[in-house]
């Protein structure tokens, strides 16, 4: 995955299949690898995803997944310090399925979106609870995630060749501002 920063073009986030995460802040002349900052981090886990805040200026969050080592686990971590430091905010308690993705709502930075092996959860308190989504869609991998900014709605791709819409995430968005 390569997620450089919208905000800063010398900031980019890269990750591989064999669980390797570096940033640069200065456009690629040197990299920090970040694998000892995260928790617990699977040795040789796949890292799919990085996402950058569209809000909030170095909050980061990576999806883990190592499913190709016989680990089911949910991993998902946060940083909101440009990776100084790192926290687990998703485990085998919080979800059914491994993590494969992750987003923020644009407008709301509370309302977190994660695709796993098994459906679509939600958070509206930026990670603490996690709620799963069940009203009309089937126990799908959630692959990828986009939320349609003019329409509000959060769009799903999944890994059965499909994507899912769910119109208008605003009633979400005002129950996480609450």
């Amino acid at each position: 995955c390569i997620a450089p920063n919208p905000n800063n073009t010398d900031v980019i986030y890269v990750s591989t299949d064999d669980g390797n995460l570096q940033v640069t802040r200065d456009g690629g002349d040197s990299w920090t690898k970040l694998n000892a900052k995260l928790p617990g981090l699977p040795q040789n886990g796949w890292i799919p995803q990085i996402i950058i805040s569209p809000i909030n200026e170095g909050e980061v969050f990576v999806v883990v997944n190592n499913y190709r080592q016989n680990d089911w686990g949910a991993w998902l971590y946060h940083t909101i310090d440009s990776g100084k430091t790192w926290r687990r905010i998703v485990n085998d308690n919080d979800v059914d399925g491994f993590v494969c993705s992750v987003i923020q709502d644009h407008v709301s930075e509370d309302l977190l979106f994660l695709g796993t092996d098994v459906g679509l959860y939600f958070s509206l308190d930026r990670g603490k609870r996690w709620q799963k989504w069940s009203e009309g869609l089937p126990p799908v991998q959630i692959r990828d995630m986009q939320i349609q900014k003019d329409m509000d709605d959060l769009v799903l791709g999944t890994f059965g060749r499909s994507f899912w819409v769910l119109d208008d995430i605003g009633p979400l968005r005002e129950l996480s501002q609450e």
